[in-house]
Parts: C-alpha cells; sequence; structure tokens
C-alpha cells in the first residue's frame, strides 16, 4: 500500500503534461512489477494497484504478455481474464487469451472469444482466419467458407494459407473439407494456391 501511494506521488510530481496521467501511473506499476521474480509477489503487485489506485486491464494485460513470451500459459491467461474482467473488449486480451487456448486445445472457449473480436469494427484479418481455421478443424466447412471469405475481404494474404500448409495438409484429409476448400479457390481463379496447399507440408 505505502509503495504504490509513493509510485502515485512520486509519478504524478513527474508527470509530463503531455501524457495521461493514467498512462504514466500504470508504466511506473508496471516497471515495479518486471522487477519482481515472485509469481505471487508480482499478482499481490496488481491487484493492489487495481484496488488503491485504479483498475487497469492494461496492466494486467502487459503483465500477462510477459508471461506468455516466457511460455508461463498458466499465468498470461490468469492475467489475460483479470483484465477481461475489467474491461470485457480489451482487445490485446481477448485475442491472446483465444490464442492460448488454442495452444491448450480448448477451440470452442477460443472461438467465443474469436467471434467477439470478430463482431468488432475493423477487426484484422487473423480473426476470421483464426475462426476458418477452427471451423475446418470441426469439419463446418458453411462456417469455414464463411470465415475465410471474410479474412480475405479483411486483407488476408493468399500467400498465409501456402505458408501454413503444414497445417491445412491435415485439416483437408477429410472429402468435405478438400472439395470446399478446393471450390472456393477455385472460384477464385486460384488454382495454383491450391494444387500448392495439396503438396504435403514440410
Amino acid at each position: 500500500m505505502i509503495l504504490l501511494l509513493s509510485i502515485f506521488v512520486r509519478t504524478f510530481a513527474l508527470a509530463d503534461p503531455y501524457v495521461s496521467l493514467d498512462r504514466e501511473l500504470e508504466d511506473a506499476v508496471l516497471q515495479q512489477v518486471f522487477q519482481l521474480d515472485s509469481t505471487s509477489e508480482r499478482w499481490t503487485t496488481v491487484e493492489d494497484f487495481s484496488k488503491t489506485v485504479f483498475p487497469s486491464a492494461r496492466v494486467y494485460y502487459e503483465v500477462g504478455l510477459q508471461y506468455n513470451q516466457r511460455g508461463d500459459l498458466k499465468e498470461a491467461l490468469r492475467y489475460c481474464e483479470a483484465a477481461l474482467q475489467i474491461q470485457a473488449d480489451y482487445v490485446p486480451a481477448l485475442y491472446d487469451k483465444a490464442e492460448i487456448l488454442l495452444l491448450q486445445g480448448d477451440s470452442e472457449q477460443a472461438k467465443q472469444s474469436l467471434l467477439r473480436l470478430q463482431s468488432m469494427q475493423d477487426h484484422h484479418w487473423v480473426v476470421s482466419y483464426r475462426l476458418s481455421q477452427i471451423s475446418a478443424g470441426a469439419e463446418d466447412t458453411r462456417a469455414f467458407e464463411e470465415h475465410l471469405k471474410r479474412a480475405l475481404q479483411a486483407g488476408m494474404p493468399l500467400q498465409i494459407l501456402v505458408d501454413d500448409r503444414a497445417q491445412w495438409n491435415g485439416l483437408i484429409q477429410s472429402s468435405s473439407m478438400s472439395l470446399s476448400m478446393e471450390m472456393m479457390l477455385s472460384a477464385m481463379g486460384e488454382e495454383g494456391t491450391w494444387n500448392l496447399l495439396k503438396k504435403k507440408g514440410k
């Protein structure tokens, strides 16, 4: 408590008038948290900041992102979920949560986060692309085509399919997915892309 209040006083005194005070406070507590080695101390510090200064989705997310980069998916997910408790539509946390869940094999929960992102304006094409992969894995050809079309409309390069051909090669082993992918790419005049996808991925 005392340490957090000292951060507040010091930051207020040194705050750049052209930078948001909230942002200054977030940066100050993040700097403190990143110097801590103990998982429990980190969590307690962020929780104290949330209770005594203000709840910040960004602070939870940034700490979770560091855990994600270290490969500690359990802690990363914990912080993502805490960020979303504060701000349900916090885009970075929603997306990272979906990616973590996919890595953990929970495609259904990942899909819910991605669908929420897809419902927002100006979402990145990778959101619909991930949904197309999930739908392909479930052999839901209608949803697969819808999501892949949305990804392409949002600016996804077709080269992404070729770059990911090792994964797609596994997904299109079923006759229904193979036919759906072939018809879709042929209708776009992309028979060459389809031929590349059929090759065994490396």
